[in-house]
């Protein structure tokens, strides 16, 4: 795996993925010793710039040069890589370097997984796994019942500048009642972004800005005070945070696009409200307006289920490590004839049925 030995501050995702891929399948973290000796059938790249690139001047160097060892170790034992298409462009810009050694990594990609079944996806040059769900760490009972009427809108998560948060915090600025209530809760690496948001929070008494790391029992009560859970981003193509939200059954409101549109079409309007080009205080009293008084149910999220999406990952590596020896082209052909023959796969997303027949493209 890419991505370093999941620890308490990690990324769910990661530890929840190790987790479901370990139950049968020996995995190995990214590591120096990794980079420089380990030896795998198959390496599932993740974040690209995790294999380059680290903090500090000295470190980066390093990082970056045992990369570059790495990448050429797998072309030297034609170690396949599975790619998971988290983002469809980088949220910060790599750079010429790092693009080029990005794109090295892409030359050696045989499978690409989808997390996700949104239409900008093509079928034919990858496999769909969705995103799993967040199994609940805690209870999740309302700990702060407010005031009567009182509405809490939550936004959680790192606090960076493509996510538009102070789009969220003009709009809700603008909003009317005085019921509503706005949290945003997250660390930030951007001091003066940091900054910038806390000057416009102070504008209104009904926002509590609170930045800084946030654990999970700190996450579990956020969430479970929360009314409504809003991702003020520009434009979206895979959310954790979203998943988090509905595996709490906390309904979301999130930009209008082909991905949110297809979470909507799976879990239901009631819990995916989308928002147009650019969120506005009236869709946010919209939204609010739209909760279920006496919320009951939760999301059907079942094909999310981490056990599920770690046997389809281990048997997607197998397809690909049982293949690795023939030309790129063959391989690839060949995880899409066992993918389109898998009945799991196919059972999991009516997506993986178009892959069938797809010999033209690449996977």
């Amino acid at each position: 795996m890419s991505y370093a030995a999941p620890g308490q501050t990690s990324n769910p995702f990661t530890k929840n993925l190790s987790d479901g891929v370990g139950q049968t399948a020996e995995i190995h973290h990214l590591s120096t010793k990794a980079l420089l000796w380990g030896w795998f059938d198959v390496v599932h790249v993740h974040w690209p710039e995790n294999l380059f690139r680290a903090s500090g001047t000295v470190r980066n160097a390093i990082k970056t040069l045992c990369g570059v060892v790495f990448m050429l170790r797998l072309e030297l034992f034609r170690t396949p890589i599975v790619y998971t298409k988290h983002n469809l462009t980088p949220h910060e810009q790599p750079g010429r370097l790092y693009g080029a050694m990005y794109r090295w990594v892409e030359r050696r990609v045989r499978a690409t997984v989808f997390l996700n079944e949104s239409s900008q996806n093509n079928p034919a040059a990858g496999v769909t796994i969705l995103h799993g769900d967040y199994p609940p760490l805690g209870g999740t009972r309302r700990q702060d019942p407010g005031a009567e009427g009182e509405k809490t809108i939550l936004f959680f998560g790192l606090l960076r500048r493509y996510k538009g948060l102070e789009t969220l915090i003009e709009a809700f600025a603008s909003t009317t009642d005085p019921a509503l209530r706005l949290r945003i809760r997250g660390s930030a690496i951007d001091r003066q972004y940091v900054s910038e948001l806390t000057s416009l929070a102070l504008a209104d008494p009904r926002i509590t800005f609170r930045p800084g790391f946030l654990d999970d029992p700190e996450l579990e009560r956020e969430l479970a005070d929360a009314d409504l859970v809003v991702l003020p981003y520009v434009a979206i193509y895979n959310s954790g945070a979203a998943l988090l939200a509905l595996s709490r059954s906390r309904p979301i409101l999130a930009p209008d696009g082909p991905s949110t549109r297809s979470l909507q079409a799976e879990v239901g309007e009631s819990f995916v409200r989308l928002f147009g080009s650019s969120l506005s205080s009236e869709e946010i009293t919209a939204a609010v307006d739209a909760l279920d008084p006496t919320p009951e149910g939760t999301p059907d999220l079942s094909r999310r289920d981490w056990g599920i999406i770690g046997a389809l990952h281990n048997r997607l590596y197998e397809l690909v490590s049982s293949n690795r020896r023939l030309a790129p082209e063959a391989l690839e052909a060949a995880v899409r004839r066992g993918v389109a023959a898998d009945r799991r796969f196919v059972e999991h997303s009516v997506r993986n049925t178009l892959i069938a027949g797809s010999d033209d493209a690449g996977i």
